[in-house]
């Protein structure tokens, strides 16, 4: 009887695979965490060749892919072991790990690479809307008009308003007259980007589709940005 009392209290003092396995993986998110900085540090410091592209492709994988993988790990290892352990100061710890990693990584694809795809997405865009001014020219030297001028009306200008409406979340607002038209789209970073039939090609913080501007009656595009 009391050698089985022994053995209980000695297996009680072990803590459980639950627990060890959310700590591994807690372990291996924090090395992931600073394995870039690492990198950045050698290559500053003794000039350690690493190309600015590698480095780019490094965060990607480690802050996208490893860390909030190694970390949701942490948190479900951790998890069970506060369901399926008596003593459970490990899996807290485990828990409390996962969910600080996962917050670590969410936080930096906030700040830093989010930012940095829509402003991708925006210069795209505006490369596009840039692509539906010269279509517009087209149209009005071929047909003497600017009146047709929609997202259908060729394959050209379907597939422009296309990749527009994927990197913007939308299609162009096209409104235009015989001699006047006016295009714009919201931008992901807020602003809007417009062109019309004077030329203009203009990033703004105005809607252009207020009143005397863009707005079907008008075909101005507002004041850009400075």
């Amino acid at each position: 009887m009391d050698e089985e009392i022994e053995k209980i209290s000695q297996s009680s003092k072990k803590p459980s695979k639950w627990a060890l396995t959310s700590l591994m993986y807690g372990i291996l998110a924090i090395l992931a965490a600073v394995l870039p900085s690492i990198i950045l540090y050698l290559r500053d410091t003794y000039s350690v060749l690493f190309s600015n592209r590698l480095l780019d492709r490094l965060f990607h994988f480690v802050f996208l892919i490893l860390l909030p993988v190694l970390s949701i790990l942490t948190l479900v290892f951790g998890i069970i072991g506060l369901k399926r352990e008596e003593k459970k100061l490990l899996s807290w710890v485990g828990t409390i790990l996962g969910i600080v990693m996962l917050s670590i990584a969410f936080i930096f694809l906030w700040y830093t690479l989010f930012p940095r795809w829509a402003k991708a997405s925006d210069a795209r865009v505006m490369a596009t809307m840039s692509q539906i001014r010269a279509k517009a020219e087209i149209v009005k030297t071929e047909e003497g008009s600017y009146s047709s001028l929609t997202c259908n009306y060729d394959h050209e200008m379907w597939e422009l308003c296309d990749d527009i409406e994927e990197h913007a979340g939308s299609k162009p607002i096209i409104l235009s007259t015989d001699k006047e038209y006016c295009a714009y789209i919201k931008l992901k970073s807020g602003e809007y980007f417009c062109v019309d039939s004077t030329g203009a090609a203009k990033r703004t913080a105005v809607n252009p589709g207020k009143e005397n501007c863009c707005d079907g009656t008008t075909f101005i595009c507002p004041e850009s940005l400075p």
